[in-house]
């Protein structure tokens, strides 16, 4: 099909394809796909209301 596994990457972003290699991933490339739709200061801003460190 032609992809290409990186395998000590786990996520890869590749022009509007996110792929991942496990559930444990979610909130990066959730955070990843935010940061793209809008800007780092708002995914920073969601990160802090979450409970995430920044």
């Amino acid at each position: 099909m032609g992809a290409t596994v990186i395998p000590d990457q786990s996520i890869v972003i590749d022009n509007n394809i996110i792929t991942s290699y496990n559930p444990s991933t979610a909130f990066d490339v959730a955070f990843n796909l935010l940061e793209s739709l809008t800007s780092r200061e708002n995914t920073d801003n969601v990160k802090r209301l979450m409970g995430f460190l920044v």
